[in-house]
């Protein structure tokens, strides 16, 4: 074959940077895939540059002119191989994938230098790169897209700059470096980013970045990446957390501990909740239930639960029951019986343990309450999935012959209420108005003519709070009237007595009580109760 005295200039022909190489007298622009073809091939035409080689290097797989032809014979044989047509999917909608819980982290930092980098591929390939950041133990390499790179390909790197300026010629023997990930530029596709890691001794790289340091007067920059995904991520979970309409729970074994509101899921804690506005979510998360769902071993599990209430004599009773628990007519009964309902419900309970990875990011987060997170065992999530509109569809079903008393196995007792602290996402003040302390003797009387000694606790411009000095039968929204037999002694004109309040909420405690007016025992279960 002739020998050739064309000049092979390849800018712009090919997807990828070229550079100038002086090639059998002649002075070429090349790119790394067309590089990598001319020492391949020199040899099979004897050492001389001919027309073949030049052909060789003016249709390479990379040239664009090529990429079009065969994008074009692609399209061709797909349009006479396809009999059925196939929707093409929409990807204007696509975004990144976000991982919630996964947070970089670094044990070294990384610095922006941005160095040449020669690369040998193990099939042999020579490969121009440049460096974005290099650590002790890894880097981060800007490199043709034209070569194939795979995860846990063996790449030795060789740095014959940084090998000039510190006078280190051990940085041209090469290091070997494991690829990591492979991460696609999103500017332009003809180059890509590899991220990989030292394999073996890192000593020799490690000396050469500290004397860069002190030749450059430390001023590379370094890489906050990690911390900058960090707060992004954190960033994403703290809008999702706060919009989600499902309701985290932790536990510690098997009760609740912690129950997270946000003003899309209030409703889901509300709902559990008796007349007495006293909470009672913990018999829907029932320690039998939780101890099916954590099992040991368990990485993740889940259950739909049914649940509705009744109203009885004043009182609310509460309904639940989860699938394993019913048979069939049991499972067709509670549909029947629950979906007539306004209270009827659907729940997906979904139950994971944590990690002691998992205790060490909230300790981070939180350091004060290392002793109460460090209990918790359990997270949960409970997601409201009723449907009005399918709710009939529950009643479609046969209903079979079994008595409604057969639904009290899953009627939960009233007593013991939640224990859960209810913890609001936003710390922003859930009161309307300002609460203030202050103790003086009430008497309150109610409906039926019952009249009871009590105590305030504190009190508002529409609300009050009282302790009273025995147990009284109230319900919430009962209307009770309060008289200030101090405070009228004080101010006679003062509307004082008989003033109408309702009751929003009743809770027991223990209380002391040392005022003269009250003749109460040093010690009792006492209500202590809001109304307004």
């Amino acid at each position: 074959m002739a020998p050739c005295h064309q000049i092979v200039d390849l800018r712009g022909r090919v997807n990828g940077d070229c550079r100038p190489y002086e090639l059998n007298g002649l002075r070429h622009w090349l790119d790394d895939v067309a590089l990598n073809t001319y020492h391949q091939w020199i040899a099979a035409y004897g050492g001389q540059f001919r027309v073949g080689l030049y052909e060789a290097l003016m249709n390479t797989h990379n040239n664009f002119r090529v990429m079009h032809q065969q994008q074009k014979q692609q399209q061709q044989a797909q349009h006479q191989a396809e009999e059925i047509p196939t929707l093409l999917r929409d990807t204007q909608y696509d975004a990144p994938l976000l991982r919630f819980g996964h947070y970089l982290t670094r044990h070294e930092d990384r610095l922006h230098i941005s160095t040449p980098v020669n690369l040998e591929l193990p099939d042999g390939h020579m490969v121009n790169a440049i460096t974005a950041d290099l650590s002790f133990s890894g880097a981060k390499f800007k490199v043709p897209s034209a070569f194939t790179y795979q995860l846990g390909m063996l790449i030795t790197a060789r740095f014959p700059k940084m090998a000039e300026v510190l006078h280190n010629p051990q940085l041209m023997d090469g290091l070997a470096y494991r690829v990591l990930a492979i991460d696609e530029s999103g500017e332009h596709d003809s180059y890509k980013w590899l991220r990989l890691k030292i394999v073996g001794d890192n000593q020799i790289i490690k000396a050469a970045i500290e004397e860069y340091l002190e030749r450059t007067q430390n001023k590379a920059r370094q890489d906050h990446e990690d911390k900058v995904i960090q707060a992004r991520t954190r960033g994403y979970e703290h809008c999702y957390l706060k919009h989600s309409s499902a309701m985290p729970l932790f536990f510690t074994g098997t009760t609740l501990k912690y129950s997270l509101l946000t003003p899309h899921n209030r409703h889901l804690w509300d709902d559990w909740h008796d007349e007495r506005n006293q909470p009672v979510i913990n018999h829907l998360l029932s320690a039998a239930r939780l101890a099916s769902l954590g099992k040991a071993g368990l990485k993740q599990s889940s259950t739909l639960l049914y649940s509705f209430n009744h109203q009885h004599n004043g009182k609310t009773y509460f309904y639940s029951a989860a699938l394993p628990e019913m048979n069939r007519e049991q499972r067709q009964l509670f549909w029947h019986i629950g979906a007539q309902r306004d209270s009827w419900r659907v729940y997906r309970l979904t139950l994971q343990p944590i990690s002691a990875e998992n205790l060490e990011v909230l300790k981070d987060i939180a350091p004060e309450m290392i002793g109460p997170l460090s209990a918790l065992t359990h997270v949960g999530l409970l997601q409201d999935l009723s449907n009005a509109d399918a709710q009939h569809d529950y009643r479609l079903i046969f209903k079979p012959q079994l008595p409604a008393s057969a639904l009290q196995a899953f009627r939960h007792p009233r007593d013991p209420v939640a224990t859960a602290k209810a913890v609001y996402f936003d710390p922003k003040p859930q009161r309307c108005e300002d609460r203030f302390l202050f103790q003086t003797p009430v008497q309150v009387s109610t409906a039926q003519g019952i009249s009871i000694m009590g105590k305030s606790v504190d009190f508002s411009s529409r609300g009050l709070n009282i302790a009273l000095s025995s147990p009284l039968a109230l319900k919430r929204d009962d209307v009770l009237s309060i008289s200030f037999p101090r405070l009228q002694q004080m101010d006679k004109r003062a509307p004082l007595e008989n003033v109408p309040y309702r009751v929003i909420r009743i809770s027991r405690i223990i209380a002391k009580f040392s005022s003269p007016p009250m003749k109460a025992p040093a010690q009792s279960n006492v209500p202590c109760f809001y109304v307004s």
